[in-house]
C-alpha cells in the first residue's frame, strides 16, 4: 500500500508530522507553503472545535492530500494542434516538505485517462 510505504521510509513519518510546524508565514508575510494559508490554519477536526492538526491526540498522524489531474500530448506539441491526449490523476501528500512533495517516487498515480 502506497501510504504505508511512504511512512515506512526512514525519516518520512517525522517529516510528514513536521508539516504542521510550517504554519507560520515569513516575516514579510510571504506564504511559501499550503500550511501557511488560512483554510488549512482554520480547518477544524471532527469535533468542530479542535484544530485538525491536534484532533485525535498525540501519536495520531494528520495528513493533508492534494488530488490533481493533468492532460498532455505524449507525442509532443505540433503546430497542427493536439491529436492525442493522455491524462494522469495523481495524489500528493502535502505534509511532505516542498522539495520532496512532487518527486515521482513520493506521488501516487491514481489513474491514467486515455
Amino acid at each position: 500500500d502506497w501510504m504505508a510505504g511512504l511512512l515506512s521510509r526512514p525519516g518520512f513519518e517525522k517529516r510528514m508530522d513536521d508539516g504542521w510546524d510550517r504554519m507560520q508565514p515569513a516575516q514579510d508575510g510571504t506564504l511559501s507553503d499550503i500550511f501557511q494559508g488560512s483554510i488549512v490554519q482554520n480547518f477544524k477536526g471532527p469535533d468542530k472545535k479542535t484544530h485538525f492538526s491536534l484532533s485525535g491526540g498525540d501519536g495520531t498522524g494528520r495528513y493533508l492530500f492534494s488530488l490533481g489531474f493533468d492532460f498532455f500530448n505524449p507525442l509532443g506539441n505540433k503546430i497542427s494542434g493536439t491529436k492525442l491526449s493522455v491524462g494522469l490523476i495523481a495524489l500528493v501528500c502535502l505534509n511532505l516538505p516542498i522539495e520532496l512533495r512532487y518527486k515521482p517516487e513520493n506521488m501516487f498515480l491514481a489513474g491514467i485517462i486515455p
